[in-house]
Formats: structure tokens, sequence, C-alpha cells
């Protein structure tokens, strides 16, 4: 019986690169653990980079966990078990 191989995880899109450097702007304190879900709520305060206009594409707090492991800027501190009610914790990479 075959087992399937892990899912490798791709390069960040341009959509990706761009909530992620709408976080580095956002005045979070990066290097407090912090969860998906406060990172999302902050990205949606930031404006866009063209005149200041409101972002029309946002992350939800599952696409953007995925999101910031596949980034190399991000580590995570404490990692959710299948189940488990306590969401992830990520930490800018010193």
């Amino acid at each position: 019986m075959r087992t399937q191989a892990p899912t490798k995880l791709t390069k960040l899109t341009q959509q990706e690169h761009n909530w992620i450097s709408a976080l580095c702007r956002s005045g979070l304190d990066l290097t407090i653990p912090f969860t998906s879900q406060e990172a999302c709520m902050r990205i949606r305060d930031v404006p866009t980079n063209k005149a200041g206009k409101q972002r029309t594409i946002l992350p939800n707090k599952t696409k953007f966990n995925y999101t910031l492991r596949k980034s190399p800027l991000f580590e995570c501190v404490r990692k959710s078990v299948r189940g488990s009610k306590k969401p992830n914790l990520w930490r800018y990479k010193e």
C-alpha cells in the first residue's frame, strides 16, 4: 500500500507577499508571539500602497497560517495539535 508524500510548500505568491509586507508595516510587535487571527485583523487596517485604498483581498486565519508557514521570515513558536483549541503562535525570526 502506497502512502502519499507530504505536500511541499511552494514559494510565496504576490498576494501572500503583499500580506506579509502589510503585516510588517502594521505596527504589531512581531517579536512577541501572535496568532494568525490577530495578524489578519491588523492587515485589514493597513491601507495599500496605492493612495491609501482599502484592501479588497484579505486572508482568513487558515490561509494566513499557511502563508506564515511558507514565509522564511516567521517561525512557529507553538504548533497546535489536531482537535486542540489552542492556535499556532508565530514570531518574527531575528
